[in-house]
């Protein structure tokens, strides 16, 4: 019968097969020779077996079959895991992470596509990759993982100087300031806060006015 068996390699599979029985009147054993023989290396694909009875007077027959060598074990990949990677912008962050690895007895360069693809711009949140391998056989194997973009960075605001103002009633002075500048690499306008607030009434002697930056992630300074 024609035999399909699995692709072990990329230059094939080993295949051992039965030789075919013969019978003979004038010869009890006639020679069996098949080309190629049983434990040869098959090409992937089709191959035609060619199998030749001869008997002692030189009489003979022959008979072909065929060895399908087939690859349909999809590709192994390995599974990557989850990512958490600092958010660098208010767009998010490139992230250029490290691709699974893939592996195929019957095909020693499978192709991987991951989307998004690494080095691509990750908005800020969960994004979903997926890896998909394929070798030649047309076998495809899937992978999916998580990058989360996270902004866990307080914003960095700027030191103010002290003031000295002019008392100018007994309740003390009415006193205008300049808010602190706040940068962060992920909020473009982080909100700052000072209490007490600029214009408010300041009594006299010394009071300390404390400032809080805040940006769209919820971090502080």
């Amino acid at each position: 019968a024609n035999l399909t068996v699995e692709q072990t390699s990329p230059a094939g599979a080993t295949v051992t097969f039965a030789l075919p029985a013969t019978t003979d009147a004038g010869d009890a054993a006639p020679t069996v020779v098949c080309a190629p023989a049983s434990g040869s290396l098959f090409a992937p694909g089709e191959t035609t077996v060619t199998c030749t009875a001869t008997d002692a007077a030189g009489n003979s027959s022959q008979v072909t079959f065929t060895v399908l060598v087939a690859d349909t074990v999809a590709p192994q990949v390995s599974q990557p895991a989850d990512l958490v990677v600092e958010q660098t912008s208010p767009a998010g962050a490139v992230v250029d992470y490290e691709a699974p690895t893939v592996s195929d007895e019957g095909d020693a360069n499978p192709t991987l596509t991951c989307t998004p693809a690494p080095g691509s711009l990750f908005p800020p949140g969960a994004t979903t990759v997926t890896c998909s391998a394929t070798d030649a056989g047309g076998s495809t194997t899937q992978v999916s993982f998580t990058v989360t973009v996270a902004d866990t960075t307080a914003p960095v605001l700027t030191q103010p100087a002290n003031l000295t103002v002019e008392q100018t009633s007994p309740a003390g002075a009415t006193v205008t300031y300049a808010l602190p500048s706040a940068t962060d690499a992920a909020d473009a306008a982080p909100s700052v806060v000072c209490t007490p607030a600029s214009g408010s009434v300041f009594t006299a002697g010394e009071t300390t006015v404390t400032c809080t930056a805040t940006d769209a992630a919820g971090n502080s300074a």
